[in-house]
């Protein structure tokens, strides 16, 4: 990850990052071949680790542990931002949007009230929402055996993790409120995700009166 200072995500943001946006792209490489999956994460910050599970029938999940290189990339709000919403003159086209990298190694948790557990805590995080979370007791036991008997949990031992928050920060305060109202008027929530996000950043910047 390419990370200049004034984009340098704090660490102390990097776990919540991961939280809010937990649906991630795990990348391995082995013996030279690449490989990426899209899968949802939990994160343990406590532990220093993220959980997920792959189905049995994917070739990755008997090969995870012997990965030469494992890498998993969170990304969070994101979009084009035009040269038309600046008020300096002279500007170029560019994109903002803020992603959370970690790297670490994986291990197969074997004990299936472990993989249960990886289950049942995703269910919680993702039906929290809901009036009427559905409930893992829903699934009659044998079919929900079957179920996890055809996927492998994992939990990864985080190595290092790095951020990036490019948010027009190396641009006048006047040009980043120009971008913010840009992206409110785009149809769409995405536009007013990433608003959002660079709102909070210019805010609580180094030497902000807010």
């Amino acid at each position: 990850m390419y990370l200049p200072q004034h984009f340098k995500m704090p660490e102390t943001e990097l776990y919540d990052f991961i939280e809010a946006w937990s649906f991630g792209t795990l990348i391995t490489t082995q013996s030279g071949v690449l490989s990426a999956d899209l899968l949802p994460f939990l994160v343990d910050a406590s532990q220093g680790c993220l959980y997920c599970h792959l189905a049995r029938a994917n070739p990755r999940a008997g090969s995870l542990m012997q990965a030469d290189d494992l890498l998993v990339s969170f990304i969070g709000p994101h979009g084009y931002i035009s040269p038309s919403w600046y008020q300096s003159p002279g500007l170029v086209p560019t994109w903002n949007y803020s992603s959370v990298q970690v790297r670490g190694k994986a291990v197969a948790l074997g004990d299936p009230d472990r993989a249960r557990w990886v289950v049942d805590a995703l269910r919680q995080k993702h039906e929290a929402p809901f009036e009427k979370p559905w409930l893992l007791q829903e699934v009659p036991e044998p079919a929900l055996r079957t179920m996890l008997d055809a996927i492998v949990c994992f939990r990864i031992e985080i190595t290092s993790l790095k951020g990036k928050a490019k948010l027009s920060q190396n641009r006048t305060d006047a040009d980043q409120l120009a971008v913010i109202e840009g992206l409110q008027a785009l149809e769409g929530g995405e536009g007013r995700d990433l608003a959002e996000s660079m709102e909070a950043r210019r805010l609580n910047r180094p030497g902000s009166a807010n």
